[in-house]
């Protein structure tokens, strides 16, 4: 068990720990880039490869929305 002046530390660092697990969450999963006025590719941000290649820009940002609820466990 712990003794009560070491709790004060380990509080700081479990804090810390949750804010660098909340700032790694909210870094995006992909990333759209233009590649031409009318070809955009999906980049998983991850590993920096191409996922795909969408005609419009509205397109991509659809098919970033399909991948990131295909990578999201669903809540039922």
């Amino acid at each position: 068990m712990p003794d009560r002046q070491s709790l004060p530390n380990l509080l700081r660092r479990t804090a810390l720990a949750r804010e660098a697990f909340e700032t790694r969450r909210r870094q995006p999963l992909f990333q759209v880039q233009a590649l031409a006025p009318e070809l955009y590719q999906i980049i998983e941000c991850a590993s920096g490869l191409e996922r795909a290649r969408r005609s419009s820009h509205a397109a991509a940002l659809r098919c970033v929305a399909d991948l990131e609820r295909a990578l999201t466990p669903s809540a039922g």
